[in-house]
């Protein structure tokens, strides 16, 4: 999955789900991966978190490096 940051570019992000915690959508909270990107973010590594928004949106926190 890509996130685009406007302007910017995209970071390219990975996770793995182990089980769905019984939910059609996956956990409500997850961690992953940062590997690399577009334009800004093109050799971008590090982590993030993400939480499941009521909207079904994600909101993601990442520390880039």
């Amino acid at each position: 999955m890509a996130a685009v940051i406007k302007g910017k570019g995209s970071i390219q992000i990975t996770w793995l789900w182990v089980g769905r915690n019984l939910s059609q959508n996956g956990p409500a909270r997850f961690a992953g991966v940062i590997e690399g990107g577009t334009g800004a973010y093109a050799k971008a590594t590090g982590q993030f978190t993400a939480s499941a928004l009521p909207n079904g949106e994600l909101q993601i926190n990442a520390s880039i490096n």
